[in-house]
């Protein structure tokens, strides 16, 4: 039997997924037999007329609570029923007390409901017809040439109700920015504007796109926590995300540092030249959550472990040379040959096999580099991961064009919790958040997923392949450490054993050794060493609480981080588990803030590199407070490369403050050595700016009278310039970090090793930022955030230049200016003193005026005259 016609709305709604409908439809565009208007329902079908609809509990039927009408589902009201059932027989039995269980269980039910839900992909239609332009700027449809199928739906006229539909872009058809994401559901009808329409009455002009476009030049910020929800401990990205890139050197015939780094923050994976101040991105089209860098191992003839920095055999350095030679991005196979002159990586396919002098060439069959390979995923319903180079371009800012490989995991696996390589380079492990926390290894040469399996019921906060191995990796999260290998046809999984030296607690991150251990922090604050599959020794209280960071440096230790704020570093040989060779506070290069944030800074993820290179591009420029009512060992920057100041290896440190800091460390030697401060016959090689090759007596700055008031403070002799940085305790000799006072004067450092050079490469908000300020006729803008923060930062130097904890969570910003004759002025007279004025509101609908110890203009002189803290040319 035909019923009666559907309507428009009818139409939309068989179309929509039933989760996507709208929850109620008024009753003007329900169908009624036999047409006409409909009809006003009985007086007594209404008990209480909805004033407001409840997304929570719903509207079909109605209960009083306190003498106002509450509507509730049906399943809602046989929750209230049975909490009723189990009340019955106590004193107090109330109805209200019923209906607030009740309400938290239906809030729980909606929460799971909503998870599953957001795994599934939504049904898309098309909406709006595509708008082309030609040439000239005027759009397709103006001219008559735009496609005439009947699946195109006309374009609906403004003020009219169009469809409640949602547009269907495909993220692979427009891919040069990285991808468009589908858009989520709107309520209500969203139209194009309407000079993209092809009305008539439109004037050419607004049919042409526009003459320019913004280009992202710098990002402020780093992702070391999980910022969407502030869970800095748990799941989430910013494990595991921050590495040194290296480039291949043909002259030297081996891999070298660039000066560059990469981590994420956001939808972008940024690699960031420390040495020049310069950032290049790779966009994601949704929030950037894994990272990982190839990075290859192997074994000496010694015995002794490293990572591959040169290639082995002639055909695989011609090999790593082309990596870098063909740097204009990847060839896509199609008609037209590809030449080496292209400067575009070789790819062949069955169809269009390619050639260079007879030879078949296909960069998927070359040896891998180290260091140059990234691997990033990301959120979405069905997640993606990239595989792309990292490697010096023709000046481009963008490196979509260096996509090796691009992967996805699936539906419902919500998005990309872990990446990690092995040791070879040619496997990628990945592991989902979704509820079964999805492991898959994929040939990422190929593009094919290789294993899968099903890491825990539970959270993985940890997923790593060993890297002296190259097929087996471990996992790890709630109450577990599973040991996996790759096998002949499935994964194989054996459970590590926690024994008599170890509980069943949550281990938050893990290592490997080269001796065959692994290791792994615990969520309360151990550390356990396992061999053979079971834990073998532990190093209790090593931090406070959730241990984070793990790295494993073979001859140098073991170092650690977690909550608490301590950096510390393990004995190599991991025999002795009481006591640390370093310990360094992390919160003494924290900016004020938040106490809240504050005292949840931990360091997270870490790399560590010895590269002469590096040592030469990077500065001591930052100061740290010496503090003994802290028991921080403080020094101030002395804008002296990390080579002068004699550093043995440098610490690559990403913070749950969403920091990075370089660490520069120095094995401390005797009691009268480098630690005392340093000596003014010092001979420097004056790699910055603010040096030059000679001893330190005849530097420009030492005889400055600031200088000569540091002399002898933070544990240094007398005359002698401090430097070294670490924590120390005066309270009890027998506990590590004691140091004693010696004839009034500050003992030497109690540790094996310390830091002599410190700089902070980035430093981010540690909440949501809402807004933003530019400062009138200057190059400085303000940010404000909800971590209680004011930051300023100066556009030209690409740094934050001062902080101010402004105690309450911060919305909005403005800089104090006003008209002149002679242009926009930014300064005011304050106290005699001529000073910058901005203000600061807050979520409370409060606001505060601060004023500057001086003017813009005059820090910005200041620093001019001052000199960089970078290398020289």
């Amino acid at each position: 039997m035909d019923g009666p016609p559907m309507s428009r709305a009818d139409t939309t709604r068989r179309q929509t997924p039933t989760f996507q409908r709208p929850i109620s439809r008024p009753m003007s565009s329900r169908i009624q037999p036999g047409g006409g208007a409909p009809r006003a329902p009985a007086p007594a079908a209404v008990r209480h007329r909805p004033v407001s609809y409840d997304y929570l509990t719903g509207s079909t039927f109605a209960v009083k609570v306190n003498g106002k009408p509450v509507f509730l589902l049906n399943d809602f009201r046989k929750k209230v029923e049975a909490n009723l059932k189990e009340q019955k027989g106590k004193k107090n039995c109330l109805y209200v007390t019923a209906f607030k269980q009740s309400l938290a269980q239906q809030t729980d039910d909606k929460k799971k409901q909503d998870a599953i839900r957001d795994q599934y992909d939504k049904a898309l239609v098309p909406r709006f017809a595509p708008v082309e332009h030609t040439e000239g700027g005027l759009t397709k449809n103006m001219l008559g040439q735009g496609f005439q199928g009947d699946g195109i739906e006309d374009p609906p006229v403004q003020g009219e109700i169009g469809y409640s539909r949602i547009d269907q872009i495909d993220p692979w058809e427009d891919a040069s920015g990285g991808g468009l994401e589908k858009y989520n559901p709107c309520v209500t009808s969203v139209f194009a504007p309407v000079q993209y329409q092809g009305l008539k009455d439109t004037h050419p002009q607004w049919q042409r796109e526009p003459a320019s476009h913004l280009s992202l030049d710098f990002i402020y910020g780093y992702q070391g926590s999980s910022c969407w929800d502030q869970n800095l401990f748990g799941e989430g990205p910013g494990s595991e995300n921050l590495y040194f890139l290296q480039a291949f050197s043909a002259s030297a015939g081996k891999m070298v540092n660039t000066g560059e780094i990469v981590y994420f923050t956001a939808a972008t994976c940024v690699v960031f030249d420390v040495k020049n101040g310069i950032q290049k991105f790779f966009h994601h089209s949704d929030d950037v959550t894994a990272m990982a860098v190839l990075r290859r191992t192997h074994q000496k003839p010694d015995g002794s472990w490293a990572e591959m920095d040169r290639p082995k055999g002639q055909i695989a350095t011609e090999q790593w040379q082309k990596w870098f030679a063909y740097n204009a991005g990847v060839y896509v196979p199609n008609e037209k040959d590809w030449t080496p002159g292209s400067r575009l990586l070789p790819q062949s396919s069955e169809e269009f096999p390619q050639f260079d002098e007879g030879a078949p060439q296909d960069w998927r069959n070359w040896d891998i580099p180290n260091r140059c390979i990234v691997a990033s995923g990301q959120k979405g319903r069905n997640p993606r991961i990239y595989v792309w180079r990292a490697i010096r371009g023709d000046g481009e800012t963008g490196l979509e064009k260096q996509v090796l490989a691009t992967m996805t995991l699936g539906a419902k696996k919500l998005q990309v919790g872990q990446l990690s390589f092995n040791g070879r380079g040619n496997f990628l492990l990945a592991v989902a958040t979704d509820m079964e926390h999805s492991v898959t290894v994929f040939d990422w040469r190929k593009g094919v997923k290789i294993r899968e399996g099903i890491a825990h019921g539970g959270p993985v906060d940890g997923a790593k392949f060993n890297p002296y191995s190259d097929a087996a990796f471990a996992t790890c999260g709630e109450k577990h450490l599973k040991y996996w290998e790759l096998g002949d046809e499935d994964l194989q999984m054996s459970p590590g054993l926690f024994g008599d030296d170890g509980q069943p607690l949550n281990q938050r991150t893990v290592t490997f050794t080269p001796r065959q251990n692994t290791i792994t922090g615990v969520e309360n604050g151990d550390i356990y060493i396992w061999s053979g599959g079971k834990v073998a020794a532990r190093i209790d209280n090593a931090h406070k609480e959730n241990v984070l960071g793990l790295l494993y440096v073979d001859g140098v230790g073991l170092f650690t981080a977690g909550k608490g704020g301590h950096l510390k570093l393990w004995d190599p040989e991991l025999r002795d588990t009481k006591t640390p060779i370093f310990d360094i506070d992390l919160r003494s290069f924290s900016v004020e803030g938040s106490p809240k944030l504050n005292a949840r800074v931990s360091g997270r993820s870490m790399d560590w590199t010895t590269s002469e290179d590096m040592k030469r591009f990077v500065c001591d420029d930052n100061q740290v407070t010496d503090d003994p009512s802290r028991g921080i060992c403080g020094a101030p920057a002395t804008h002296m490369s990390f080579r002068d100041l004699g550093v043995e290896g440098i610490l690559l440190l990403g913070t749950t403050d969403n920091a990075v800091i370089f660490l520069g460390f120095r094995r401390a030697g005797d009691k009268s050595g480098w630690t005392r401060g340093l000596n003014e016959n010092l001979v420097i090689k004056g790699d910055s700016e603010n040096t030059e090759p000679g001893a330190l007596k005849i530097q420009p700055w030492w005889s400055h009278e600031a200088v000569k008031k540091l002399k002898g403070t933070g544990g240094a002799a007398n005359g002698q310039l401090p430097v070294a940085c670490y924590w120390y305790q005066q309270y009890d000799e027998t506990k590590p970090g004691f140091r004693a006072m010696q004839g009034g004067t500050a003992g030497g450092c109690p540790w094996q090793w310390a830091v002599c050079g410190k700089r902070v490469a980035m430093r981010g908000h540690m909440s949501h930022v809402d807004g933003v300020a530019p400062m009138a006729n200057e190059r400085l803008f303000m940010s404000v955030s909800k971590d209680c923060t004011a930051r300023i930062y100066d556009v030209n130097d690409q740094i934050m230049i001062d902080c101010v904890c402004v105690h309450k969570p911060a919305r909005s910003a403005v800089w104090w200016s006003r008209e002149t004759a002679e242009g926009v002025e930014g300064d005011e007279i304050v106290n005699n003193r001529k000073v910058s004025v901005f203000a600061v509101g807050y979520e409370d609908g409060s606001f505060s005026v601060f004023a500057t110890e001086n003017s813009a203009a005059d820090a910005a002189d200041a620093d001019d005259d001052a000199g960089g803290g970078g290398e020289k040319n």
